[in-house]
């Protein structure tokens, strides 16, 4: 019997984590971990022995530590070291975020998507060796935000008249 391709996904959306689950289900190869936020998803890595996981998708705005800077922490943290091969992802429905921040280094797929593109996107990120994103600069930010990454209080897909 074939082993489970075992994911780790970082959504904080809970319509979006019922989305994927609902995904999830049509891909019987697939056993998913659901996390909330990019450091759920850092300690789950950290506490994981090497094996543990065959994939990560991650989202990109999400509380307590975005997505962006969860994927730095991959390649950065010590604690990390023996996950960093593995195929990461962005499920993000700000890929623009994603691409001025890494470029086309990273795969990203925009949500909502389609049961078809979401099976297509996963099978194709199994493919990769890990990403092996280009990092720049740290991006400066105000105090009490994290480097590069949006504050949780705006909301990039809709314009505010003040």
């Amino acid at each position: 019997m074939k082993d489970k391709i075992k994911v780790l996904m970082a959504e904080d959306t809970p319509v979006f984590r019922e989305i994927f689950a609902y995904h999830f289900e049509h891909m019987p190869d697939f056993e998913v971990t659901f996390v909330h936020n990019g450091q759920e998803a850092v300690d789950a890595l950290s506490n994981a022995p090497r094996g543990s996981f065959d994939l990560i998708l991650s989202d990109v705005e999400m509380p307590k530590k975005c997505g962006l800077t969860f994927l730095e922490d991959i390649h950065n943290l010590e604690e990390l070291a023996h996950q960093k091969h593995l195929p990461f992802g962005f499920v993000s429905g700000t890929p623009e975020l994603v691409i001025s921040r890494f470029g086309k280094s990273v795969p990203v797929l925009k949500k909502p998507a389609l049961l078809a593109d979401f099976i297509d996107f996963a099978t194709y990120v199994m493919q990769q060796e890990g990403a092996r994103p280009s990092f720049p600069r740290k991006t400066p930010s105000l105090p009490g935000e994290e480097p590069g990454c949006p504050p949780d209080s705006v909301d990039l897909g809709q314009a505010t008249v003040g």
